[in-house]
């Protein structure tokens, strides 16, 4: 997958699953996408740092407080994926 390129439902979901697996320690397969964030323990820092790679691997603009305010992966993929 590209960095900047436009990025659809799927390929977000997938890198966010990978992500938050790496960060938690499980596999991505075991992550419930509908599940909050908060559910896999990902603390404010953590969080943080997800939303800066994910705006890297985006390439653009991304608030600190995504987590928060789209509070599950599928939330947050279809957000990112419609903008």
């Amino acid at each position: 997958m590209k960095v900047g390129a436009a990025q659809d439902f799927d390929e977000i979901s997938r890198w966010l699953a990978i992500a938050v697996a790496e960060k938690i320690e499980v596999s991505p397969d075991d992550l419930d996408p509908r599940r909050p964030f908060s559910e896999y323990g990902l603390g404010s820092a953590e969080a943080v740092v997800l939303v800066g790679e994910l705006q890297e691997w985006l390439g653009r603009e991304l608030p600190a407080t995504l987590l928060w305010e789209f509070a599950s992966i599928a939330k947050l993929s279809a957000f990112l994926a419609s903008r």
